[in-house]
């Protein structure tokens, strides 16, 4: 795209200089470009015709397979990562799949065929579902797993979810501390117990956690030795992410759990549990078990999704 808008703006130099008129332009042949690249999955060569690109002005060019290929060697190698990934989250073996399908209509292109072939050892590819449904072929099927359905054609059929990124909590430091790492399989409930690491001593406010280690707790210890405070309240913000900092992550939310009692020569475990249900809805909740407090937060998986009123 563009190396074909570039060709296109020096032969229209003079007349596009106005951003409405060139954004205009650029946009009728993002449209139309993406012809000739699908003329290139079947022939060597392909024509881009545009009439009035501009005014009174004109654009043809044409484009041949191998410089199409050239141009965009670096960016097809690159969707060997996403493959490369899935088998390391599997845990699985090139030599372990049965069957390599293709989905998304740029699957079609030969030479990211042949690269994908080349990766799993000349195996043949699979290419009886029409790449461009192949998605919402497999979006149908979960949706009528998840209402019930019992006919023929999924009764037998397991599909399970999993959480596409680690959920947890910031502790110490910034450090994303996972409760459900990703591609744990959903729904699913993890709880681990936390301990206050620092705290702000003026305000009675917890400022870090960290994991509760019943064989360390020299730190602890001494961290609430010093305080005055018999109560304390501490921020739990849940993160979506990888990243070992929170930083690079993304917030979900955030709620306060107060009350925290302190108990001479003890040190708090506030007990934190992640609950993820089949329709991705996470529950997070946080107790005290000393005092019982406990306070929660949900987070709803609907960012992208219509509302009821759009439907």
């Amino acid at each position: 795209m563009t190396e074909i808008t570039k060709e296109a703006s020096q032969t229209v130099t003079v007349s596009l200089t106005s951003n409405y008129h060139r954004h205009h332009s650029i946009f009728s042949l993002t449209v139309k470009e993406s012809r000739p690249i699908l003329t290139l999955t079947s022939s060597s060569q392909a024509s881009i015709e545009i009439d009035s690109l501009h005014e009174d002005l004109d654009f043809y060019s044409t484009i041949t397979r191998t410089h199409f290929e050239e141009t965009n060697a670096d960016l097809f190698r690159s969707t060997l990562e996403p493959v490369e990934k899935a088998l390391r989250d599997a845990k699985m073996d090139k030599s372990s799949i049965h069957e390599i399908v293709l989905i998304g209509g740029s699957t079609r292109i030969p030479k990211v065929q042949k690269l994908l072939q080349n990766f799993f050892h000349g195996k043949e590819l699979n290419k009886s579902i029409n790449p461009d449904e192949a998605v919402a072929y497999g979006a149908a099927v979960q949706a009528a797993i998840l209402t019930g359905d019992q006919s023929e054609d999924v009764k037998d059929l397991l599909l399970l979810d999993v959480a596409p990124h680690s959920l947890g909590i910031e502790t110490a430091g910034g450090v994303m501390t996972a409760l459900i790492t990703r591609n744990t399989t959903i729904p699913t409930k993890q709880t681990q117990i936390f301990t206050i690491y620092s705290y702000d001593q003026s305000s009675g406010i917890v400022t870090e956690l960290v994991r509760f280690d019943p064989k360390n707790l020299t730190k602890q210890t001494e961290t609430m030795a010093t305080s005055s405070n018999k109560q304390f309240g501490v921020d739990i913000k849940v993160f979506e992410g990888d990243h070992s900092l929170t930083r690079d992550n993304h917030l979900l939310g955030y709620f306060t759990l107060s009350g925290i009692l302190l108990v001479s020569d003890s040190v708090p475990q506030i007990e934190i549990t992640f609950d993820i249900d089949e329709n991705g809805i996470l529950n997070v909740s946080a107790m005290d078990k000393t005092s019982q407090r406990e306070n929660k937060i949900t987070v709803t998986n609907d960012k992208g999704r219509l509302s009821q009123s759009d439907i």
